[in-house]
């Protein structure tokens, strides 16, 4: 099974595959567009919101708004509980920073209006049955390798696959609406599908599994979507600057004995290298601290446990 937006002409490659499509029976969904895109799409979020509120009166079922980052859910998060009662509201914010237990609030039923806050982890990711609204701002936050190996963020639009996926998160039990918050010649410009993610993202693990996995050349690996071959270079530079690959007799990479380890450990080698220090044993407790910290997407928040355990352990 697979994303209904998926391009199965990737998949030639695989002779004998087959696919086939089930059918679905979604309710009425309706679409609006902006007649212009806003600028400030948070604020634009807001008065939607307060536009269905008042329409609606008391909500039944939930209101979903795609944002592009955790800033931008937050600000609205305030906006809103600014300006209604929480009385009134039950905001929750869902992203992959939050835990289990608080994404899953968002499944929940409450005699409040539901709001739900979330970047594109709630496009394919999860699916919530009582959505009734979609509020998309057509925009998501990418991660990119630049050119020098450094690692930036862009916030972008989304493809028209991606458009569809959250306007289809309404109207699951029910008819459903999206109010998508761009204009219809804004929309019109977006690709047809997402750009794959090996095509932008650091390829650092790819590469070293590959390596490990007894293939030399990484360049001549048969990709279904073939990564630009810069972003192989940089991989191969950071792995064999971090010592954990090497030139073997030809121009190809094995791994190093270091290499060996950290590619068994299913963290990123930047982090893992860091356990493989020479000399560092004593300090290997508090590297392993440092290690989970960093491989783990999480939210430090401060509370009076952690701040009183914190108070009395010197941690590093």
């Amino acid at each position: 099974m697979t994303a209904s937006d998926i391009s199965f002409d990737l998949f030639k490659l695989f002779k004998s595959l087959k696919s086939f499509e089930v059918p679905s029976a979604p309710h009425k969904l309706s679409i609006f567009y902006e007649e212009k895109t806003p600028s400030d799409y948070v604020l634009c979020a807001l008065n939607t919101i307060k536009r269905i509120i008042k329409k609606e009166g008391k909500l039944s079922k939930a209101i979903l708004v795609f944002l592009p980052s955790k800033s931008d859910i937050y600000r609205l998060k305030i906006h809103l509980e600014e300006d209604r009662p929480t009385s009134v509201l039950v905001i929750l914010p869902l992203h992959s920073s939050l835990s289990k237990h608080e994404q899953s609030l968002v499944f929940k039923d409450y005699d409040k209006i539901k709001i739900i806050l979330s970047t594109n982890i709630a496009e394919t990711s999860i699916t919530i049955p009582d959505i009734k609204y979609v509020i998309d701002t057509g925009l998501v936050k990418n991660k990119y390798v630049s050119p020098q190996g450094i690692i930036k963020y862009s916030i972008e639009y989304i493809s028209k696959s991606s458009a569809l996926q959250r306007a289809g998160r309404a109207g699951r039990t029910t008819k459903g609406t999206c109010y998508r918050l761009y204009s219809g010649e804004t929309y019109n410009s977006f690709l047809d599908q997402d750009i794959p993610r090996i095509q932008y993202e650091p390829l650092d693990s790819l590469v070293l599994d590959l390596i490990a996995l007894g293939i030399p050349d990484v360049y001549k690996f048969p990709f279904i979507t073939k990564p630009p071959n810069l972003n192989i270079e940089i991989a191969l530079s950071s792995l064999k600057r971090l010592g954990i690959i090497k030139n073997d007799n030809s121009s190809n990479y094995i791994l190093t004995d270091a290499g060996k380890v950290i590619s068994k450990l299913p963290i990123h080698p930047k982090h893992s290298h860091l356990l493989c220090i020479p000399n560092t044993t004593h300090l290997l407790p508090r590297l392993i601290l440092v290690v989970s910290c960093l491989s783990v997407n999480f939210e430090l928040k401060k509370s009076k446990d952690t701040e009183k355990y914190l108070n009395q352990r010197k941690v590093i």
